[in-house]
C-alpha cells in the first residue's frame, strides 16, 4: 500500500517490503500449473495496484478534508498500512507450503499432500506423479551444484553459486531479470506514481490529487483485465512490447505539448490551443498508465518468478528484487532533480526508454507462457552435466529419470537411492 502526502512535490511513500517483492512472486510461481502460472503471478500485482488505489484516494480526502500541516495526516497513512500487512500475517498461517519446498527438505509425504490439495487430484494421478518426479530431478540437480566443492557449508554453496551462475544458459538470464527491473522502472509509471502533483501541475492539471486518484484507478481496472482474461492467452513477448511502444507514444506527446506549449512558462492565461493540448496530455497521461499495465507492470515480477532454475530460485529472486529498489530509489531520489534541469526532456526520456524496452524484448526474452518451471533451462540454452545437445543444437536429456515418490525416501534418494530409478 503506498500513501503520499502532497508536500510541495515531495511525497511520503511506503512500498512493500523487499521481503515479500521477493518471496511472494516465486511462492505463487512454484505451486501454480504452468497454464495458469502467470494468472496466478499476476494476483501479487493485481493486489498491490487494488491497495495503491486506497493510498490515492485516501491522499485525496486527506487533503481535501484536513490541515495537511499536521502530524495526524501522515500517522493515519502509516496506521492504515497495519490492516493489509495484518491480513499478510493471518493469512500466511493458511497457506500451504511449496511442495518444491518440501521435497528439497526430505518430506516427500507432505510434498504429496500439498501438491494434491493444490491441484485437487489423487497421489495416484499421473500429472501428480510427473510433476514430483521432474521436481525431484531438479533438486538433485540443485545439490550437484556444491556437492563436488570441498570446505565448510558457506564455502561450498559460495562457489557452487558462482559456477552455476556464470554458466552460459544462466548468466543470460541474470542479466536478462536485471535489465527487466531496469525497464520496468525507467518506463516512467515510478516517477508518475511518487510525484504526481508535482508532473501533473506540470501539464496544467489544478486538481491534481483528483487525477491522480482517478490514474491508480485505470491503472487497477487495466491489471485486473490483463492479468485474469489475458496473461495466460496474449503470452508474455506481446504484451511487452505493445506496451512498450503505446506507453512510450503516449509520453513523446506529453514531452511535445511541454516542449511547444510551454504552459508553466505563460505568464498570463493560457491560449486555447495550449489549454487544449493540455487537455490531450492529461489523456495520454492516464492512457500511459493504463497501457503500461497491459504489458511490464506485472509481467516483469512474472518472468522473473518463472525463468530461473529451482536450484538457484531463490539467489536469482533476490537479484531482481535488488535491481528493483536499486532502480526505486534512483527513480524516487532523482525524479524531481531532472525535472528541474531537464523539463520536457524528462517525459522525453522515459518515452526512449520505452522504445528501447521493446527492442530489447524482441531480441532477448523468449516466450515462457505455457512452458513449465523445468524447460526454462532449454529455452535459454542451459545444458546440464547429465545432458547433451544433438546435431541439430537440441538438447536432449541422456537419462530420464521417473521414481515413485510415493515409495522413496525423497531426501535419501537425493543422495543414495534404495532401489534404482525407471529408465525410460
Amino acid at each position: 500500500m503506498r500513501a503520499a502526502r502532497d508536500t510541495g512535490g515531495q511525497p511520503l511513500t511506503f512500498s512493500s517490503s523487499s521481503c515479500n517483492s521477493a518471496v511472494a512472486p516465486v511462492y505463487l510461481s512454484e505451486i501454480s500449473p504452468p497454464a495458469i502460472r502467470g494468472r496466478l503471478v499476476g494476483f501479487y500485482e493485481i493486489g498491490y495496484q487494488l491497495l495503491a488505489i486506497v493510498g490515492f484516494w485516501l491522499n485525496y480526502g486527506i487533503k481535501l478534508h484536513m490541515d495537511t500541516s499536521k502530524s495526524s495526516t501522515w500517522k493515519i497513512g502509516f496506521g492504515l498500512q497495519l490492516v493489509p500487512g495484518g491480513l499478510l500475517l493471518v493469512g500466511s498461517f493458511f497457506l500451504v507450503e511449496s511442495p518444491r519446498y518440501l521435497l528439497k527438505h526430505g518430506q516427500a509425504e507432505k510434498a504429496t499432500s500439498n501438491l494434491c490439495w493444490l491441484r485437487n487430484l489423487s497421489p495416484t494421478d499421473t500429472y501428480v506423479e510427473e510433476e514430483l518426479s521432474a521436481t525431484v530431478v531438479q533438486i538433485k540437480r540443485e545439490r550437484e551444484v556444491t556437492a563436488k566443492y570441498q570446505g565448510n557449508v558457506v564455502q561450498r554453496y559460495l562457489r557452487g553459486m558462482w559456477n552455476e551462475v556464470s554458466a552460459p544458459g544462466i548468466r543470460n538470464r541474470l542479466l536478462i531479470g536485471a535489465f527487466i527491473m531496469m525497464w520496468q522502472n525507467m518506463s516512467g509509471i515510478n516517477a508518475i506514481n511518487l510525484y504526481s502533483p508535482t508532473l501533473f501541475k506540470a501539464i496544467g492539471i489544478q486538481d491534481t490529487g483528483l487525477y491522480t486518484g482517478i490514474f491508480g484507478v485505470l491503472k487497477a481496472v487495466a491489471s485486473l483485465v490483463f492479468f485474469i482474461f489475458l496473461v495466460d492467452t496474449w503470452g508474455r513477448r506481446p504484451p511487452l512490447m505493445f506496451g512498450a511502444i503505446t506507453s512510450g507514444l503516449c509520453l513523446l506527446y506529453v514531452a511535445i505539448y511541454l516542449k511547444i506549449g510551454d504552459p508553466s512558462g505563460q505568464d498570463v492565461a493560457l491560449s486555447a490551443s495550449t489549454i487544449m493540448g493540455g487537455k490531450g496530455a492529461t489523456a495520454f497521461i492516464l492512457l500511459f498508465g493504463v497501457f503500461y499495465c497491459l504489458g511490464w507492470n506485472g509481467l516483469a515480477w512474472v518472468i522473473c518468478a518463472e525463468i530461473y532454475p529451482t536450484r538457484i530460485r531463490g539467489l536469482c529472486a533476490a537479484w531482481t528484487a535488488l535491481w528493483q529498489w536499486v532502480f526505486q530509489f534512483i527513480i524516487a531520489r532523482e525524479t524531481t532533480a531532472a525535472y528541474k534541469g531537464m523539463g520536457w526532456g524528462l517525459f522525453l526520456m522515459f518515452a526512449l526508454f520505452n522504445f528501447a524496452s521493446c527492442v530489447f524484448t524482441f531480441f532477448f526474452i523468449p516466450e515462457t507462457k505455457g512452458r513449465t518451471l523445468e524447460d526454462m533451462d532449454s529455452i535459454f540454452g542451459y545444458v546440464a552435466p547429465d545432458e547433451k545437445a544433438d546435431s541439430t543444437g537440441k538438447v536432449h536429456a541422456a537419462e530420464t529419470f521417473v521414481e515413485d515418490t510415493r515409495a522413496v525416501d525423497v531426501d535419501r534418494n537425493l543422495h543414495e537411492p534404495k532401489h534404482d530409478a525407471e529408465i525410460v
